[in-house]
């Protein structure tokens, strides 16, 4: 999985759809920072099938947090510093 550039990506449509195509993830950068990815659609199928989670933590995980925060303390910035 090599990273290239989406104005190269842009030059070579079909070469890219051939790569996926035999089941190779590419990954699209805009300068250095990868920004999309294509993938095989066998592997949009697995990701695509995967349950979703929703942002905010469930009850049981909030009091996890909690009890682990508690162990261990907190710790100020100050303290870092």
């Amino acid at each position: 999985m090599n990273p290239m550039s989406s104005t190269r990506a842009s030059d070579q449509p079909g070469a890219i759809l051939s790569r996926v195509a035999k089941g190779e993830r590419v990954v699209l950068r805009s300068g250095r920072k990868a920004v999309a990815a294509i993938v095989p659609l066998k592997d949009l199928k697995v990701l695509e099938a995967r349950p979703t989670r929703s942002v905010k933590p469930t009850p049981s995980e909030t009091a996890e947090v909690r009890k682990a925060r508690a162990e261990r303390g907190s710790v100020s910035a100050e303290s870092l510093f």
